[in-house]
């Protein structure tokens, strides 16, 4: 079994982007950024809401409740474009 250590600091928006994002991807609805948590009834786009009703699960979720955290992760992944063809985002191994 191998030891995987995981080192996290804090670091300025450049330094990790590469450059200085100052605006909203053209494909990121931009209620996504603008909307309250818990969303509201109000919100149109299906894909922001429903990362928006993730992340205000994630807020409360227990200590035992891990699964929230991952299924967050992989929603917020998937809005901002990085499943691509042929790649599914996985919180859990598959079992076959």
């Amino acid at each position: 079994m191998s030891l995987l250590l995981i080192t996290v600091r804090r670091q300025s928006a450049p330094d990790f982007f590469g450059y200085q994002p100052n605006t909203i991807p053209e494909y990121l609805n931009p209620e996504f950024v603008h909307s309250p948590v818990p969303p509201n009834n109000n919100i149109v786009d299906v894909a922001t809401f429903r990362i928006l009703q993730y992340i205000d699960l994630a807020t409360r979720a227990n200590t035992t409740q891990e699964s929230v955290i991952d299924d967050v992760a992989r929603e917020l992944l998937r809005l901002l474009n990085f499943e691509e063809k042929g790649t599914l985002l996985q919180s859990c191994y598959a079992i076959y």
